[in-house]
């Protein structure tokens, strides 16, 4: 679980007794000091936890939570900013294990590819590669998940 405007990742246990649905959550990693987590998901696959910080030097971690020790490690593998991503805000991973980020400033869908780029697949303000442009314009793609073979989105600049 992530808090807005919060750089750490809270671990939540819950339980029930059949009566009673209890809730305890402890502190499981700070991503950076300035962070602002918008986007998790997991990758049950590699074991990993994916976050999208939407700050300007943010971007997509990986959370290596498959350590036989007791912490986990956090490495950025896209930075916001560049022309790789221009700012990371959700996340979601299929169960083939590909992973799809939305781009709140390009206004895009991202698949990354070999862990450390991301390459736009919906949504342009021109043509992509793969023929889709106004159809799949974007104004502010935000939640993203995904089900079998498809993507859900909403896209709140829209209203959707």
């Amino acid at each position: 679980m992530s808090q807005r405007n919060s750089p750490t990742i809270l671990k939540v246990a819950v339980s029930c007794n059949g009566t009673i649905l209890k809730a305890e959550s402890e502190s499981f990693i700070t991503i950076s000091r300035k962070a602002c987590c918008t986007g998790l998901a997991y990758n049950k696959e590699t074991r990993d936890i994916l976050v999208a910080n939407s700050e300007n030097d943010g971007g997509i971690y990986i959370v290596d939570t498959a350590k036989e020790s007791d912490k986990a490690t956090c490495v950025k593998v896209i930075h916001n900013g560049t022309g790789v991503c221009s700012r990371a805000y959700s996340l979601a991973v299929s169960d083939t294990g590909d992973i799809f980020s939305t781009d709140v400033n390009a206004h895009k869908i991202g698949k990354v590819v070999e862990g450390n780029r991301a390459e736009y697949t919906i949504g342009s303000e021109g043509e992509t590669p793969h023929g889709c442009n106004k159809t799949a314009a974007f104004a502010q793609p935000t939640g993203l998940c995904i089900e079998g073979d498809s993507l859900y989105l909403t896209d709140t600049g829209a209203g959707a």
